[in-house]
């Protein structure tokens, strides 16, 4: 099977620690996304800001606009190697019921993968090996 850093998404949307919680939650609203890794010096992976986080803030009367993403973010973080698989991301995915993973090379962000992109990848797999089957037979 493919190393994830085949066919990871490497352009992934990233917030500092010391983002203000509002431009982060401006953020979410904007680009529609469900979490996003908050990064470090050198885009070391430090933590994940998810929605589930962000409803709770706005649900909060008392929320203080002066504070920062890394009041709200959770760490440690699940995370996979580019040199891991697709069909262990894909038993994560079904265990931990999660649509998508960070994914690091010695400790820096390089990736993201998402349950969409395995989808894909086993649907492209499946024609590729379908066409090689119909050109031998």
């Amino acid at each position: 099977m493919l190393p994830l850093k085949h066919f990871m998404k490497s352009d992934v949307a990233t917030v500092r620690k010391n983002t203000a919680i509002l431009d982060a939650i401006e953020f979410f609203a904007k680009y529609q996304i469900s979490s996003i890794p908050v990064v470090g010096d050198g885009n070391k992976l430090i933590g994940e800001l998810s929605e589930a986080y962000i409803l709770k803030i706005l649900l909060d009367e008392n929320i203080c606009p002066s504070k920062s993403v890394e009041n709200f973010m959770s760490e440690p973080v699940d995370f996979f190697l580019e040199t891991q698989t697709a069909v262990e991301v894909c038993e994560y995915f079904i265990e931990k019921h999660k649509r998508k993973v960070p994914v690091i090379r010695d400790g820096k962000l390089v990736g993201i993968i998402t349950s969409h992109d395995i989808i894909k990848l086993i649907v492209d797999l499946r024609k590729k090996l379908l066409n090689h089957t119909m050109i031998l037979t």
